[in-house]
Order: structure tokens, then sequence, then C-alpha cells
């Protein structure tokens, strides 16, 4: 640094010190008043924004339910179906990398990703809505699990919506509904409230105001419960 020119020494000095040390700071203050608020009573809860096109949900929305259970803490689903960075140029390059890596995922688990191509939003949009309508009978876990894991494990190469109105049946009960406008507006309502929140793409887990990407965070999110008096109930 000796020699450098007075504004480009304070601008190291605040990049490489002055805001890190900031961050962190901001990070255990705000860690410490989620410890108190859980001391004072507050229930940590789990949102979890996805999206049926994103191969990464098959692998989020089956391990934060268990994590859910295992913490005993409340779970929301929040299906989507717009997520990403809008104009994104890279975005074709994510998707591939996205299967690519959730195959890698699926096999640790003993599962196998049964697609090597793309589905584009539009065409399973409607789970989303399918999705919201469950939960006024409270199926919308176990239909969210069974969907994904038949759209991305188990799936020909294009998605057949009578296979899925089926699941839908067997896990709800009675058929999908016909008409999907005011389930439309609640996955608009999720996606507006995951932007609002902070964040952009999925799968996105929210515990007491941390984001984490929870295909990958399942373990960092067990811990953050943990920290907050919710440790996981044994298997047994």
């Amino acid at each position: 640094m000796q020699g450098s020119p007075p504004v480009g020494r304070a601008r190291l000095i605040l990049t490489r010190s002055v805001l890190p040390r900031m961050a962190q700071r901001a990070f255990w203050l705000r860690r410490r008043a989620q410890v108190i608020a859980a001391k004072l009573g507050a229930r940590p809860t789990i949102e979890l924004y996805f999206a049926f096109d994103d191969p990464y949900g098959a692998v989020a929305v089956p391990g934060v339910i268990d994590l859910a259970r295992r913490h005993g803490v409340e779970l929301t689903l929040a299906p989507v179906v717009v997520h990403g960075l809008e104009g994104d140029p890279d975005q074709p390059l994510r998707v591939a990398a996205s299967l690519i890596d959730t195959a890698r995922l699926l096999r640790r688990q003993g599962r196998v990703l049964a697609r090597s191509e793309p589905i584009a939003p539009r065409d399973v949009a409607f789970l989303a809505a399918w999705t919201e309508a469950a939960r006024v009978r409270g199926k919308e876990l176990e239909l969210a699990t069974d969907i994904l894991a038949a759209v991305w494990e188990r799936s020909e190469p294009i998605v057949e919506r009578g296979a899925l109105a089926a699941i839908y049946q067997r896990v709800v009960g009675e058929a999908p509904p016909r008409d999907r406008a005011s389930w439309d507006r609640i996955v608009t309502r999720n996606e507006q409230q995951l932007r609002a929140r902070g964040h952009w793409e999925t799968p996105a887990a929210r515990i007491a105001g941390e984001w984490f990407f929870a295909h990958e965070r399942i373990e960092t999110m067990g811990e953050l419960l943990t920290s907050l008096g919710k440790p996981a109930r044994s298997a047994s």
C-alpha cells in the first residue's frame, strides 16, 4: 500500500477491514436478538419458497419438511412460478448447472434424477396453484413432496398432467381445482413476498429473518434452530 493515493488507501481499508467487521457485528447482533426472542417465547418458523420447474425443489422440500419435524417447528411452503433475476443472461447456464448439481445431491440420498432436460415454468405453473388448493385440506406438504418426486425422479420427457392429477386425487382426496384463478393470486402473492423480504431465487428458506438456499444448507439451518432453543428430536 506504500505510495497509494489517500483515496485508494481509504477504499482498501473500508472494503477489506471496516465493512467486513461491520457485517460480522451486524450478524452477531441479529443472532443475539434471535436467541433473546426465543427465550422470551417466540417460536421460530420456517418459510420455504420453491418452484416446480426448479430441480433443487426435489431435494429441498422433503429435506426441510424432515428438518421442521425433527426440530418441532412450523413450516410454511410457498410455491412460486416466477423466480430468479429478471433478464439474467446466465440463466440458461444456471439451469443446466442445477440439473447436474441436483443429480449429485440426489445420488447422496440413494435417489436418481430422471430428467436431463429443464422444464419451462409455464408448463408446471398449475402445480403451484394445486399446492395452494391442497393447503385447505392440510395436504400441501405431502402433495408437493410426491409431485416433485414424480416430476423429477419418475417423469416422462413431457409432464403428464393426468398422472399428476391422479397424485392430487390420492393425496388430497378430491380432484384438483378446475378454476385456478384464486389460487394463482396466492402464488403471485408468494412471489411478491419473496422479493419484498429480500430474496429472489428458489429454493429459499427463511428462519428468524435469515435466508438459506435450502437444497444445500439443511445442516446450517438445523444449527440455527438449535441455537434458538429447538434442538433436533431423537430419531427413535
